[in-house]
């Protein structure tokens, strides 16, 4: 039975994001997020953040304590690649971070419509490899949502493509991994999705990002890559959300290519209702669910 306080949460959610559609611009929603989220969301407690760049990219280590260097989370923050920053998903990589033990990465890619793919992709490269260069022992995992979920599982194929030493594991939450927006539940679930109700936001977003590189090119849609010997995959997704499909589509082509992928329906849940974990029990089950997948893929 779904929790009363998720109901809540569901109904404030709602209401904060058609507030939101009234802002005049991109940038305006961006500062509003920025603003809103961390008053909002909570970053746990036993977690130091510190401020870095890395790889040209503003970033932020999240260190639970006792954690070292030989394990760590590299988070891709979501926001139809054309919003979010640290500022708005620190919090949840934090919590990810310290209920799996290891040490947190979140960092800040380039945003559409500026910096047009494959601006997003090349920085998470680039951070990718720094870290390797630093850390050469460390055991290092993906986890995103949304947009980042998609750019996390971007990420990785390239990296396979590239033959560079691969994450062992990702956790995707709502993965937006299909930009040309075919999927049945655009329209099945658009009457119950708070975030997308209709096309609009995310097709407009997704020519932000596109610009002329096709919707279905793999690197902007992965869905559409060669997804053979890619991690381990979890995928948390909402049974209340337009963006269902892409990820029962991405898990059954995983499974299809011979690889490890679960996915974890939650029928009441919105788009990545894992924000608010510490608010609400779906949340923390979750996030709690997720972290021990990454835990459990790191020796």
């Amino acid at each position: 039975m779904q929790s009363i306080k998720s109901r809540l949460f569901l109904w404030l959610t709602t209401r904060s994001l058609k507030k939101m559609a009234q802002l005049p611009s991109v940038e305006a929603v961006r500062e509003e997020r920025d603003r809103t989220a961390p008053k909002v969301l909570k970053f746990p407690k036993g977690v130091r953040s510190e401020t870095t760049n890395i790889a040209g990219c503003n970033a932020q280590w999240l260190v639970p304590e006792g954690c070292g260097d030989e394990r760590i989370l590299l988070y891709f923050h979501g926001g139809a690649y054309i919003t979010g920053s640290c500022l708005t998903h620190r919090a949840l990589a934090a919590q990810l971070a310290q209920k799996a033990g290891v040490k947190g990465l979140i960092f800040d890619y380039r945003l559409a419509p500026e910096n047009p793919y494959p601006a997003a992709l090349d920085d998470a490269l680039a951070i990718y490899q720094s870290l390797l260069e630093q850390f050469p022992n460390a055991q290092i995992a993906f986890a995103g949502d949304s947009a980042g979920g998609g750019l996390a599982l971007a990420t990785a194929v390239a990296i396979q493509q590239q033959q560079m030493v691969m994450p062992v594991a990702l956790a995707l939450m709502s993965p937006w991994v299909d930009l040309t927006l075919s999927a049945d539940t655009h329209i099945t679930k658009a009457p119950v999705d708070p975030y997308f109700p209709d096309k609009q936001r995310l097709s407009e977003a997704a020519v932000d990002y596109c610009v002329d590189t096709p919707l279905d090119d793999p690197g902007v849609s992965p869905l559409f890559a060669s997804l053979e010997n890619l991690p381990p995959m979890l995928v948390h997704t909402g049974g209340r959300e337009a963006l269902l499909d892409d990820s029962r589509l991405l898990i059954e082509k995983v499974r299809s290519s011979s690889g490890q992928a679960e996915l974890k329906i939650w029928p009441q849940m919105w788009h990545v209702w894992q924000a608010f974990c510490g608010h609400f029990r779906e949340a923390d089950e979750s996030v709690s669910e997720l972290s021990d997948f990454v835990s459990a893929h790191m020796t």
